[in-house]
C-alpha cells in the first residue's frame, strides 16, 4: 500500500511537471483534433477527408507525447538528473507512462465527446494508448538515436494502402477484439519497458 502511494506520488509530480512544459503542444495537438471531429459530428460532405485528418492526429499526437515525456530528457540530459531523484528507475518509467497517458486521454476524449458514440471513443482510445505506449517503449529500451522512430516506421508500413489487398478481411472486421487485445499488451509492453531500464540503469 505504501509502494502505490510512493508511486503515486511520484506520478503526480511528473504529470504536473510535464504538462508544465508542454502545455503548448498539448493546446495544439488537442486543439488540432477538434476540426476533424466537428466535420463528423456535422456530417459534412467530406467524411473521408475528416477521418483522414483525424486519424492523423491520432497518429501524430501519441507520438509526440511519448518524445517529449522521455526522448527529450535523454537528449537534453536530464534524465541522468532525474535518476540521481530519490525515486527508483522502475517509478521513474512508471510515472513518466502515466504523465504519457493524462496528455493522450484528454487529447482523444475532449474533442471526442463531441461525437457521442461511445464505441467509436473506445477505438480511439483503444488505438492511441497503445501507439503512444508503443512508441515511448522504444525510447526507454534503447537510447540509439533511431528507436524513437522505428515503432513509428513499422506503423506507417503496416497502414499502408496496398496492405488493404494483401491483409485478410478479418484484421478489418473486428474492431472491439483489436482495440481489447491492443489494451490488454499495454501492461506487458510498460512491463518489459519497466525491466530493460532498470537493468540498464544498474550498469
Amino acid at each position: 500500500m505504501k509502494r502505490l502511494k510512493r508511486l503515486a506520488l511520484v506520478a503526480t509530480v511528473f504529470i504536473k511537471k510535464d504538462w508544465v512544459e508542454f502545455r503548448k503542444p498539448i493546446t495544439v495537438i488537442t486543439g488540432g483534433l477538434f476540426l476533424p471531429i466537428v466535420m463528423l459530428a456535422l456530417e459534412t460532405h467530406r467524411p473521408d477527408l475528416a477521418k483522414g485528418m483525424a486519424a492523423g492526429v491520432l497518429l501524430a499526437g501519441p507520438f509526440i507525447y511519448a518524445q517529449s515525456c522521455f526522448y527529450t530528457e535523454r537528449q537534453h540530459g536530464t534524465l541522468e538528473f532525474l535518476l540521481g531523484l530519490p525515486i527508483t528507475p522502475a517509478e521513474l518509467v512508471l510515472a513518466k507512462f502515466a504523465s504519457l497517458f493524462s496528455m493522450t486521454l484528454l487529447t482523444v476524449n475532449i474533442p471526442g465527446l463531441l461525437l457521442r458514440d461511445p464505441l467509436l471513443l473506445f477505438y480511439a482510445n483503444a488505438a492511441a494508448l497503445f501507439l503512444a505506449c508503443l512508441f515511448m517503449s522504444a525510447t526507454v529500451i534503447s537510447d540509439k538515436p533511431w528507436a524513437p522512430q522505428l515503432p513509428l516506421w513499422i506503423v506507417l508500413v503496416v497502414t499502408l494502402p496496398f496492405h488493404r489487398w494483401i491483409q485478410p478481411r478479418w484484421l478489418f472486421s473486428h474492431p472491439i477484439l483489436w482495440a481489447s487485445v491492443s489494451l490488454t499488451l499495454i501492461p506487458a509492453i510498460i512491463s518489459l519497458s519497466v525491466f530493460f531500464f532498470s537493468r540498464h540503469s544498474r550498469h
